[in-house]
């Protein structure tokens, strides 16, 4: 919860009928201040260990940013509720689209732009009605299971299996997000539920157990800010923020916040070949005397054409380059980076590699100590690029591997346990290269895993690039 935030919510106990009869107790939060626009809305879920209550202080919060919240009893905490764990789940989504109904019939409520939050139990529930309600803008499904033991045993039983349901056509984006020591929902259940999902949708992993941490019921605030549309009056780095659709991914920024990251000095759109442009991160404190080491980031491939075009813009790339200007207190170069269908990257980044020998001075590089920092498939271009006299070191993230590819020069190779690219058996090819393994880490660690090993590597491989890109002073 932000420190500074000062509460003048209205909270009402209400009811509303049920679609089964009888009648659904619920809390509406709103904003006290009037707000001429019709507001957002969201929509909570409880876990099965708790009611109405475990979210108000979520709906509070987001009371301040102008949005309405409706938090709904499960029918398992209701007088006379189901004894059916089924019928149970069947009758809160039949009431949680009631509340669609109800939100949507106030003058107040903007009814294009109404999301749902659940955790575990309500996970369960926004899962079945990921597709059954299109009125939904967004959804943020938390510790989910992807399928009751039932339903498993039974085919029958399939209208209550989140894993069926959430992998049905959907329009509204869905974030899902999984913690690491989740004592109710494991590994492989998180993961089936993962590549159930059909798009649009974006996973992310957190430290904690089922009850989550700060980081990620402040990523759901920022998500929903996105998705709905309203603003968080917070200047500091948000980890989920607008970016071009339909990449839901491209929202997400990397999980490591330096201080001051979002004041990094940024040129953009430098074109350093016919149909190529690369954008230059500059760390704090440079004065026009300065020549700095520079790191060239090289990031893999991804089947979109589109994706890869706007990949440079993208949030995830924008944050790792400024957090990387923080750490390392290095100029981060990030180009573009050609599909592999329409030519070679590595003849590319030769060509950039030129540019910035050629414009050295007015980009204020120092040309003659570079790195490379590659990501998934940019390792086999990027190791070949690596190969020019001024490249002094070379770091490879959850590397897209040949057998016979080692660099030749200092490297850093970081892998990942659910990475389906990591062989071990080829990182042992490598030698004595230094090595660093994430047991928890998965392809794209630094957007989707949320974890401290996730950090270290990212800080480990910032003092790997300081150590052998020296910065060489010149006397006044």
């Amino acid at each position: 919860m932000h420190p500074m935030l000062i509460f003048l919510a209205a909270v009402l106990s209400i009811t509303f009928p049920s679609s089964k009869g009888g009648v659904v107790p619920a809390y509406l939060v709103r904003g006290a201040a009037r707000i001429p626009a019709r507001r957002p809305a969201v929509i909570f879920m409880h876990w099965g260990l708790g009611d109405r209550h475990a979210f108000l202080d979520d709906a509070l919060t987001l009371s301040n940013y102008g949005v309405t919240s409706l938090l709904i009893d499960a029918p398992f905490n209701r007088p006379n509720g189901p004894k059916d764990e089924n019928e149970d789940l069947l009758q809160a989504v039949a009431d949680v689209r009631k509340g669609v109904d109800l939100l949507s019939a106030r003058n107040d409520v903007d009814p294009k732009r109404i999301g749902f939050v659940g955790l575990s139990y309500g996970a369960h529930v926004g899962a079945l009605l990921a597709a059954q309600e299109p009125r939904f803008r967004a959804l943020v499904l938390a510790g989910g299971l992807a399928s009751n033991s039932e339903a498993e045993k039974n085919p029958a039983l399939a209208p209550y299996d989140a894993e069926k349901w959430i992998n049905k056509p959907h329009t509204a984006p869905i974030f899902l997000q999984f913690a690491r020591n989740d004592e109710y929902i494991s590994r492989a259940q998180a993961d089936r539920f993962i590549k159930a999902a059909s798009d649009p949708a974006v996973f992310k992993w957190y430290e904690g157990n089922h009850q989550f941490n700060a980081a990620a019921r402040a990523d759901r605030s920022s998500w929903l800010a996105t998705e709905l549309g309203f603003t968080i009056p917070d200047p500091a780095y948000r980890a989920v923020d607008r970016a071009s659709p339909p990449f839901e991914i491209a929202k997400l920024g990397v999980v490591t916040d330096m201080p001051g990251m979002q004041h990094v000095t940024v040129k953009r759109d430098i074109a350093f070949s016919t149909d190529q442009k690369m954008d230059v991160y500059y760390p704090f404190g440079m004065t026009p005397k300065d020549r700095v080491p520079a790191i060239i980031t090289v990031s893999g491939q991804a089947r979109s054409k589109e994706f890869m075009k706007a990949l440079r813009q993208m949030r995830f790339a924008t944050t790792f380059a400024q957090a990387l200007a923080v750490r390392t207190n290095r100029i981060i170069v990030m180009p573009d980076i050609r599909s592999e269908s329409q030519g070679d990257p590595a003849k590319d980044l030769g060509e950039l590699i030129a540019f910035l020998v050629a414009h050295a001075d007015e980009l204020q590089i120092d040309a003659s100590a570079l790195a490379i920092f590659s990501r998934s498939a940019g390792y086999s271009y990027g190791l070949r690029a690596a190969n020019a006299a001024n490249v002094k070191a070379f770091v490879a993230w959850y590397p897209v591997m040949s057998i016979d590819s080692k660099p030749s020069m200092p490297a850093l190779i970081v892998t990942a346990e659910h990475d389906e690219d990591y062989d071990a058996a080829k990182v042992a090819q490598l030698g004595d290269v230094k090595h660093i393994h994430l047991p928890d880490g998965d392809h794209g660690f630094e957007i989707i895993d949320d974890l401290e090993q996730s950090r270290d590597a990212f800080v480990q491989s910032a003092t790997f690039l300081r150590q052998l890109l020296p910065i060489r002073r010149s006397p006044d």
